[in-house]
């Protein structure tokens, strides 16, 4: 399905970089679509698609822009949340189902707090729900650390790639980061490091 001279992505923008407990992950997905509206030289009231991850809502981030009325909106939690969006809502446009799509992805980390029972015993239900659940949760091993670090080291030893040769892609990345200003950590690290 091509979507060449159908759709085009007209304006981006970005929220701030904030620390724990600074903003809300609604309110920093707001500021994120605004500083796109401006960008493309629109208005909310031009906009009505609205594709994001959850969370957060996606009907509290269009009440929050001010959109008056969505003809399509999409609120996902799955797949590769930060494509996800752009790609449900150049096919919305290309559809005919809305003329104007904005599409976000916002992150907060949350604060630590310590999990009660219950709530534990709900996470590992969730767990569950994936397929490779059984041979991670009774380890803990729920968090992406745990489970990309398996798949890295698998990784080397069928490639033989070795330590040293992915920390250079650490190592390049921070050199461009360092190239961008909005980038949190910009200072240049070594393999050493």
């Amino acid at each position: 399905y091509n979507l060449r001279d159908q759709v085009a992505v007209v304006g981006v923008g970005y929220s701030r970089v904030t620390r724990v407990g600074q903003m809300s992950v609604t309110g920093l997905a707001i500021e994120a679509c605004m500083n796109a509206i401006k960008d493309a030289e629109l208005k909310p009231t031009d906009i009505d698609g609205l594709g994001g991850a959850s969370p957060p809502n996606a009907m509290d981030v269009s009440e929050g822009l001010g959109i008056p009325n969505l003809t399509w909106y999409c609120n996902f939690s799955y797949g590769p949340a930060a494509i996800t969006g752009l790609i449900e809502g150049a096919n919305a446009v290309a559809s005919g189902t809305c003329d104007a799509a904005i599409c976000y992805r916002s992150i907060v980390k949350p604060r630590p707090l310590p999990v009660p029972p219950t709530a534990r015993a709900a996470m590992d239900s969730y767990s569950g729900m994936w397929p490779e659940a059984p041979f991670r949760a009774p380890y803990g091993a729920n968090q992406i650390l745990s489970w990309a670090g398996n798949f890295m080291r698998r990784f080397m030893y069928e490639t033989g790639v070795t330590a040293e040769q992915l920390g250079n892609i650490s190592v390049t990345q921070r050199r461009y980061a360092g190239l961008n200003e909005r980038a949190t950590l910009r200072s240049p690290i070594t393999i050493e490091d």
